[in-house]
């Protein structure tokens, strides 16, 4: 599945390095290694997770499009992959509408869909 998913989406991302730190090393008193996933194209991990999803549609699914509830990472790496493949609609909470036009700049052809917070995200928040 890992190998299959990595043949898919391989000239698509970004070979990432990964970083050591003897300093942090030594703080941590253990061997530390960073993935550099914020070389992705779109900044962040979510870029082969948003890329293998939509690489794996069939056509015909494609065309119905692709959906998401993200105003971060996913919905900008999901706009990226799905953009002249499938038509994208995301439904983000109210309090991130004003991340979404930064989010967005290269990638405007997502439909979006404001939702209320969730019960309990209201009661933590």
């Amino acid at each position: 599945l890992i190998r299959e998913a990595h043949a898919r989406i391989r000239d698509k991302i970004n070979r990432t390095p990964v970083m050591t730190s003897e300093t942090l090393d030594s703080m941590a008193q253990a061997r530390l290694f960073f993935k550099c996933e914020n070389l992705q194209k779109t900044g962040a991990f979510k870029a082969r997770g948003a890329t293998n999803a939509v690489f794996s549609l069939s056509a015909d699914l494609a065309r119905n499009g692709v959906a998401t509830h993200s105003s971060g990472n996913h919905a900008a790496a999901l706009a990226r992959e799905a953009d002249g493949l499938a038509p994208l609609a995301d439904a983000v909470p109210r309090r991130a509408d004003d991340l979404l036009p930064r989010r967005r700049r290269e990638h405007a052809r997502a439909r979006q869909t404001l939702e209320q917070p969730a019960l309990a995200e209201q009661l933590t928040t």
